[in-house]
């Protein structure tokens, strides 16, 4: 491909009847230099989008819509639908199973539904900000090879934070790095709507479950 803009370019300059010198091999070599760079840079873009996706698609798939999924709690599987938002991301309902069968003394599970319904909550913050990173990846076209590197360790470091909660950064002598590829009004929208959905999850996971109060009597 680039021997053929070469050829292409080197036509070009000749069809002007410019002499064939030194200039002229000037011209070639920097018009093909620049093609090379701009190449260099769509494949770094497109690895680090790779790298990206591979990382995203190890996690569980958060739900996009209020689509029922199993839980097996109090000994029966029952169908519950992610808490209804206006939000684009949603959480990913629990999985914890204290035991199978009714809540009793010796199986006390009563617990589990309102737990698996609370964790949809779990790393939501991180989940935004994940969103945004990519958001970023994909359309910043002034980032440099430096940045994409370390765009991308933010990325992984973020990712695997939505279901440990915390963050590990990349480097130490930088810690939260990832929010710098932030302004602050996206920051501040990513907490605003952070705080939203917990809100919501809760008051969802109460009416549904009877919340936590109900267990304490």
């Amino acid at each position: 491909m680039v021997f053929m803009i070469r050829a292409i370019v080197i036509a070009c300059v000749c069809s002007l009847s410019i002499p064939a010198h030194a200039g002229l091999w000037d011209v070639v070599n920097q018009t093909t230099s620049k093609i090379n760079e701009a190449n260099q840079k769509t494949n770094q873009v497109k690895q680090a989008k790779q790298q990206v996706d591979s990382m995203a698609s190890s996690l569980p798939k958060s739900g996009t819509s209020s689509k029922s999924v199993t839980a097996e709690t109090n000994g029966s599987s029952g169908n519950f639908e992610l808490t209804p938002t206006s939000n684009p991301i949603k959480g990913e309902w629990g999985t914890q199973v204290t035991c199978a069968g009714p809540n009793s003394a010796t199986c006390q599970n009563g617990m589990d539904n309102i737990v698996n319904c609370t964790h949809q909550s779990k790393g939501y913050f991180y989940r935004l900000i994940v969103a945004k990173l990519n958001e970023r990846l994909q359309t910043d076209k002034e980032l440099t090879q430096e940045d994409l590197g370390m765009l991308t360790g933010d990325i992984a470091s973020v990712t695997a934070a939505i279901k440990t909660d915390t963050v590990i950064d990349p480097d130490p002598n930088e810690p939260q790095r990832y929010l710098s590829w932030l302004n602050e009004e996206e920051q501040q929208d990513i907490q605003k709507t952070n705080l939203k959905y917990i809100d919501e999850v809760r008051k969802d996971c109460d009416n549904r479950f009877g919340g936590m109060a109900r267990y304490s009597k």
